[in-house]
C-alpha cells in the first residue's frame, strides 16, 4: 500500500491496488486490452490505470501501445526499456 493508506487514504498513484486490473472509475485502460489484461501476475499502475503488466501465460512483459499523457508515457518507456522484451498489441 502507498503512502497513507494506514489512514484510509489512497495509495500514492491511484485508488487501484492488486495483482489483477480493477476497471472502474478511474481506469483508462481501453476496452481492446481488457481480455488481455485479464491474464496479468503483476501490474504496474499510474494513476489508477493499468500502463504494464507481466503475462501469467508467458511470463513476459506487456506495455500496451496508448497514449495517455506525457508523463504516463515516460513511464511506460521506463519500463520497455528496463523489461527489455514487451508485447505492444493486444491478443485477444
Amino acid at each position: 500500500m502507498g503512502r497513507g493508506a494506514e489512514y484510509g487514504r489512497l495509495p500514492r498513484g491511484g485508488a487501484q491496488v492488486g495483482a489483477s486490473p480493477v476497471y472502474g472509475e478511474s481506469s483508462k485502460l481501453p476496452d481492446e486490452w481488457a481480455a488481455d489484461a485479464a491474464y496479468a501476475s503483476h501490474v504496474v499502475y499510474h494513476y489508477g490505470t493499468a500502463v504494464a503488466w507481466i503475462d501469467s501465460r508467458d511470463g513476459g512483459w506487456v506495455v500496451p501501445e496508448v497514449y495517455y499523457s506525457p508523463m504516463t508515457s515516460g513511464v511506460q518507456t521506463r519500463i520497455r526499456t528496463a523489461a527489455g522484451v514487451y508485447r505492444t498489441n493486444p491478443t485477444a
